[in-house]
């Protein structure tokens, strides 16, 4: 055998590992959640204190939304240029208005949820097509773990 074949059956061994790899292998299993009803500032707080991208929203053991930083800039983008109440309003005024919001007026809706048997690669092309970074591992109804792209990066370079 020459040392390009056995090269090639290296990299063959490293390619089906990758392709092994499922949600459950590298998703946190300890998910934080937050209620729909806690206030925009509370999980500006939270995030920054926990260094979390996001998390999901659940009312009553159900997901019933998602929260990520793309949605508190989103946010603050919407209300850069408009008037609150009929009046205009200084930044930090705005921001006090806002602050008091509920995560449910802020929060995506729908959840693209993964199996924990999910692969890398299917969230990999999840990541890239749809723009979702943050995914809830559902199984039976069930949250059972989260994972976010750093998740996916470090898996795919750790053993792809």
């Amino acid at each position: 055998m020459s040392k390009e074949n056995g090269t090639n059956m290296v990299e063959h061994k490293a390619y089906t590992r990758y392709m092994e790899i499922t949600a459950q292998d590298i998703m946190t299993d300890f998910v934080e959640t937050i209620s729909p009803d806690m206030l925009v500032g509370e999980l500006a707080h939270i995030m920054l204190r926990k260094g979390f991208n996001g998390f999901p929203v659940v009312d009553n053991g159900v997901v019933v939304g998602i929260v990520t930083f793309t949605d508190l800039f989103n946010l603050l983008h919407t209300f850069e240029q408009s008037e609150i109440d009929g009046h205009s309003e200084k930044l930090h005024e705005r921001i006090a208005h806002l602050k008091k919001w509920p995560v449910s007026k802020i929060m995506s809706q729908k959840v693209h949820t993964v199996l924990p048997t999910t692969t890398l690669d299917e969230i990999i092309e999840i990541v890239v097509t749809r723009k979702i970074h943050t995914f809830p591992v559902v199984e039976d109804g069930k949250l059972v773990g989260i994972l976010g792209r750093e998740d996916v990066l470090n898996a795919t370079f750790t053993y792809g």
